[in-house]
């Protein structure tokens, strides 16, 4: 059975009326004094601040600048790895930024791309790649410096995209289904299983979580709901993965057996929407969907925007306060909290490195910064 951790003042919280009680205190005060967040004790603002100093920058390769880049990450030997859309390319630096090859290119042939979605390591430091419109998975084996296909396999009936590499398992995501909430409002979500490296399904057993909620009108193409709850993957190097749910501070803990280990919540604040998100939000859609926006837009922000785990099982998450992220330990203790350049998100984080990407005037670029944790 899972174990559940409910933290309450950075600590454990063992008295559910206790909990009650502080909440419902803490909502009559908000309500008094008109704060812009709702009930939650972490805010990044009153946390101690990261150092970070940037080390080096990613921009370019000997084949022109980086277009679009969407996935950054290094193996278990700290070289870096960045996906570019834009070249149907993974680019390959060493740990200190030097170039060092190209993988891949535009096409549908062997060891080609047409939509990289995901990309991974194995204990061997093999690269394992998925394609989502070609709906295949390709693992890549290094000699002498030289990238070569080691293999190919695809999943069926239905084909299913790699999530995250766990140990000699794969998270797939092997489809994705929605709810009907109301006339206009669907709830979407993925359905996860675990597959194996040689194309096949290791049981039977998945896994439903949340996505995101779509706005729909007969006849007008659907769209993403402003402000919309999602539900945020990711994994650590010990074969575990975590779900993150951001329409309150949650982080389930899942084996490759899709059982829940455990169970994370942490009180995180969820601000509340002003009235340059309300513009924002409707902004994002289009005019003849805005009404929809309106109706269904919700009082809060989501607590998370995304989130990255490291190996000390951290979590960086991305949240709508200021400064914009937050770390806090495997316990829910909140660490710290730190600000990236503006128009840079966060990736990735190994070691004491932070990787994080930004659209320049030329083309996408990647700055690795060093991090060291508040006394």
């Amino acid at each position: 059975m899972a174990s559940i951790k409910k933290l309450r003042f950075y600590g454990v919280m063992k008295n559910n009326r206790v909990l009650y009680v502080l909440v419902m205190v803490s909502i009559f005060a908000t309500a008094c004094a008109g704060r812009d967040e709702s009930p939650g004790d972490i805010r990044t603002g009153d946390l101690p601040t990261l150092e970070i100093e940037q080390l080096f920058t990613v921009s370019e390769t000997p084949a022109g600048d980086i277009r679009q880049v969407n996935i950054v990450k290094t193996n278990r030997d700290g070289e870096l790895f960045v996906s570019d859309w834009g070249s149907y390319k993974i680019h390959h630096y060493t740990a200190d930024g030097t170039f060092l090859t190209s993988i891949g290119g535009e096409g549908g042939d062997t060891g080609e791309f047409l939509l990289i979605n995901s990309l991974d390591f194995d204990e061997q430091n093999r690269l394992i790649a998925y394609d989502d419109r070609l709906k295949r998975h390709t693992i890549f084996e290094q000699s002498e410096g030289e990238w070569a296909v080691a293999d190919t396999f695809s999943f069926s009936p239905s084909p299913a995209g790699m999530v995250h590499y766990l140990n000699d398992r794969l998270l797939l995501t092997q489809k994705t289904v929605d709810e009907r909430l109301n006339e206009n409002l669907f709830q979407l979500y993925r359905v996860l299983k675990i597959g194996t490296l040689d194309g096949e399904w290791a049981g039977n057993d998945s896994l439903r979580v949340k996505s995101h909620q779509m706005l729909a009108e007969e006849r007008i193409p659907p769209e993403e709901a402003p402000f919309s709850h999602r539900t945020y993957l990711q994994a650590d190097r010990d074969g575990m993965f975590y779900v993150l749910e951001t329409e309150s501070f949650r982080v389930t803990t899942y084996d490759t057996g899709l059982n829940p280990v455990d169970t994370l919540y942490a009180p995180v604040a969820r601000l509340y929407l002003q009235e340059k998100d309300q513009q924002d939000a409707r902004a994002r859609v289009t005019a003849d969907l805005r009404h929809l926006s309106d109706r269904f837009l919700p009082n809060t922000k989501p607590v998370a925007r995304n989130f990255v785990i490291d190996d000390n099982k951290r979590m960086w998450i991305r949240t709508y306060d200021s400064p914009e992220y937050l770390v806090i330990n495997s316990e829910g203790t909140p660490l710290g909290s730190f600000d990236l350049p503006v128009g840079f998100n966060l990736h990735h984080v190994a070691g004491n490195r932070l990787y994080a990407s930004g659209t320049m005037a030329t083309g996408d670029e990647v700055r690795v910064f060093r991090y060291s944790m508040p006394e």
